[in-house]
């Protein structure tokens, strides 16, 4: 009788440390999903920035060249540019 109980809670341990493990291995692969998601996150929130930077540096790059221009216009026509610039 003895040995039919030992043998049952032998049984119901491994069965409990194989749920267990099943939880952590669970956990772990959780935990992995998060980091990436968050690598994830971050790589796009910088790749927005890189675009809206280069969006930003066009701009400025077309407004250089139509204040380039506008200069040359100016000083063909005898004109002095205004003082600051």
């Amino acid at each position: 009788m003895h040995v039919l109980f030992t043998a049952g809670l032998e049984a119901k341990v491994g069965t409990l440390k194989g749920i267990l493990q099943a939880q952590t291995d669970r956990n772990a692969t959780l935990v992995q999903i998060k980091r990436e998601a968050d690598i994830s996150r971050a790589e796009l929130t910088r790749q927005r920035y890189e675009s809206a930077l280069a969006l930003r540096d066009g701009r400025i790059d077309a407004l250089e060249q139509r204040l380039g221009m506008l200069l040359r216009f100016l000083s063909l026509q005898g004109l002095e540019p205004p003082t600051g610039l």
